[in-house]
């Protein structure tokens, strides 16, 4: 009787005790929130940055600071052995503070009770920490790998061969292009998965060269009458009538970017004075081809500058083809519409 007696007193205290440390936990808890009602719970950081016992807005003005100075941190971009190191902001990364904040501050108060009690057991034990949350601009980001392709890139160049024998007359080069899309997909991965000290080698695409056949140049007595030949890998031009080379001359064609078209055009109309809207200048002598394109003097600008003779020789033009003051008139006068002007490389 006695033991029975004995054991219900035991098990009267022990319940005694459990709903005291339940009690004592519990207002132990309700006090700890009362605490830290607009604080942030101990032992939270933000990207290795500790922010508990600081209010919403000390937490914000801290990691507003540490986003800015994260964000003028330096990235490798590695290409052989070349290296750009862009800023964060240079590639279009910016920082949400408000949203960074609030998912740190609601780690512990988020959910149900068990929730809760889960999470501040984890902050007492391994502490919480939650990366920055960042946005990427895309036009800031395309806009510096395009910058970047501009140093990068090499554009081919094709093989020629003349059309008669096959002889190669240029071997060409393979080209490479910057896998823009790569490293767009690689900086961005980089930045979701809150890195903000990265490491990436560019990659390459290369574009093949191709074979290209090249019509040999042109003979006396082509064509019956007068007609002009340039070309384009020697910057001359020379003038025959039938069979008699009648002068040559130093040109300037189109640069890479706006290349003189190759092909047969021919004279369709003249100007001693043309204007063109697009460049905003004259040019003394038009012999127009067609297309936009034309033969004429080096061009001149409304405050009276003209361009330099020095460019002779050199593919600088925006695709017409330009003589030196004195050869243009010469060909102005000496070339009557219709007459062939046979373009090549």
């Amino acid at each position: 009787m006695n033991s029975l007696k004995q054991k219900s007193l035991k098990f009267a205290l022990e319940i005694f005790i459990l709903i005291l440390t339940l009690g004592i936990l519990t207002m132990w808890f309700l006090n700890f929130f009362k605490i830290y009602e607009d604080k942030f719970f101990p032992r939270v950081t933000i990207s290795g940055l500790p922010v508990g016992g600081q209010t919403l807005e000390q937490a914000k003005q801290n990691i507003n600071q540490y986003g800015q100075e994260i964000n003028s941190k330096s990235v490798e971009l590695t290409f052989g052995e070349s290296n750009f190191t862009p800023r964060l902001a240079d590639l279009g990364v910016k920082f949400d503070t408000e949203k960074t904040v609030d998912e740190a501050f609601s780690y512990g108060r988020r959910g149900t009770l068990i929730n809760k009690i889960k999470e501040n057991f984890n902050l007492a034990f391994f502490g919480y920490n939650t990366a920055l949350v960042a946005q990427i601009d895309k036009k800031i980001l395309n806009d510096y790998i395009d910058s970047l392709a501009k140093k990068i890139d090499i554009p081919k160049i094709d093989q020629k061969v003349l059309d008669t024998d096959g002889k190669i007359i240029e071997e060409g080069q393979d080209g490479q292009i910057l896998d823009q899309d790569q490293l767009a997909s690689d900086i961005q991965n980089q930045i979701a998965s809150g890195q903000t000290v990265f490491s990436i080698e560019l990659a390459t695409i290369v574009v093949p060269k191709e074979e290209k056949q090249v019509k040999t140049a042109f003979t006396p007595g082509d064509y019956y009458g007068r007609y002009i030949d340039v070309n384009l890998s020697t910057q001359k031009m020379q003038l025959f009538d039938n069979n008699q080379l009648v002068q040559e001359y130093t040109v300037s064609s189109g640069k890479a970017s706006t290349p003189t078209p190759i092909g047969t055009r021919y004279i369709q109309n003249k100007s001693p004075r043309a204007w063109s809207p697009d460049h905003g200048l004259w040019m003394p002598w038009w012999n127009g081809l067609g297309g936009g394109y034309g033969i004429h003097e080096l061009p001149e600008w409304p405050n009276g500058y003209k361009e330099g003779a020095a460019h002779l020789g050199t593919p600088v033009s925006h695709g017409c083809v330009r003589l030196g003051v004195g050869p243009a008139k010469f060909v102005y006068d000496w070339a009557p519409i219709g007459s062939p002007v046979y373009i090549h490389r």
